[in-house]
């Protein structure tokens, strides 16, 4: 079995304001870098074959060191960013209320369906996010894969594994740093655990 440890990114100082992210490129906070730390040691024991990451600084910065510990090169790819937020990027939901109160409530009603009008579709999400970590694994077949993205990534892959429906979506938590662990076998990923 094709193992894909799928993992958010540290913290940034954006995360701890909880200001939208998307697709702006944020570094990590001093929080966030001890995380990258951190999980270089939580994943000592995997025979990580592999290091992928998103093109965006923050899931680099969280790569760098797993990757480093192995003698291995970060492979980073834009399929693996977080959704793009557009105007949302950079504001908080209370400014964002305030902002665009209608969009919000539609979008705390139903996020799948309910978006800035300048940002991407969860639809869209999951479809680059998926055909990547196929190709992941199929490039890797019975290999460990550590593929460090973005809470959103990290929700639709568990999500799908799961076969679960858009209301699953409020009812995943994905902290920073979080460990996803998917097996990939006769061309279906399954959900081998989840560790914050």
């Amino acid at each position: 079995m094709t193992t894909l440890l799928i993992v958010r990114h540290g913290e940034t100082a954006w995360n701890s304001e909880g200001r939208f992210q998307g697709q702006t490129d944020i570094p990590l906070n001093e929080l966030g870098r001890a995380q990258a730390r951190q999980l270089t040691e939580r994943l000592a024991r995997d025979p990580i074959a592999a290091v992928y990451a998103s093109d965006l600084q923050r899931a680099i910065e969280t790569a760098r060191p797993l990757a480093e510990s192995r003698g291995l090169p970060v492979v980073t790819d834009s399929r693996l960013r977080e959704v793009s937020f557009g105007s949302w990027e950079g504001l908080t939901f209370a400014e964002v209320k305030q902002r665009h109160p209608v969009e919000a409530e539609g979008w705390l009603r139903d996020p799948a369906r309910n978006r800035p009008r300048d940002a991407e579709s969860r639809a869209s999400l999951v479809e680059r996010l998926m055909a990547m970590l196929r190709e992941i694994a199929a490039t890797h077949d019975g290999q460990t894969v550590a593929v460090v993205t973005h809470g959103g990534p990290v929700k639709c892959a568990v999500m799908c594994a799961l076969e679960a429906n858009d209301s699953a979506w409020k009812h995943l938590r994905v902290d920073n740093a979080t460990v996803a662990r998917l097996g990939w076998r006769n061309g279906q990923f399954e959900v081998v655990g989840l560790t914050n």
